[in-house]
């Protein structure tokens, strides 16, 4: 699983508002994780990148995440 959490944050550092932000969820992006069920969540604050969740894809998360990402702005 860590692979694939480097992998998924390797493409968020490299082009980080080229992600779909979560129509949910205002300001958070994401992406999706390889081979497993899992979200990583993010915001980008001026040049900063800020991975607010790790979630599991089928869960409610949606409230956790959206408290997390106003926090990091």
């Amino acid at each position: 699983m860590m692979t694939a959490f480097k992998d998924a944050t390797s493409l968020i550092t490299e082009m980080p508002l080229v992600r779909p932000e979560h129509p949910d969820i205002s300001g958070a992006r994401y992406v999706l994780l390889q081979r497993f069920p899992y979200m990583v969540f993010y915001t980008v604050v001026e040049k900063d990148i800020v991975i607010v969740a790790v979630e599991y894809a089928t869960r409610n998360y949606v409230e956790r995440v959206t408290r997390r990402t106003e926090k990091a702005r």
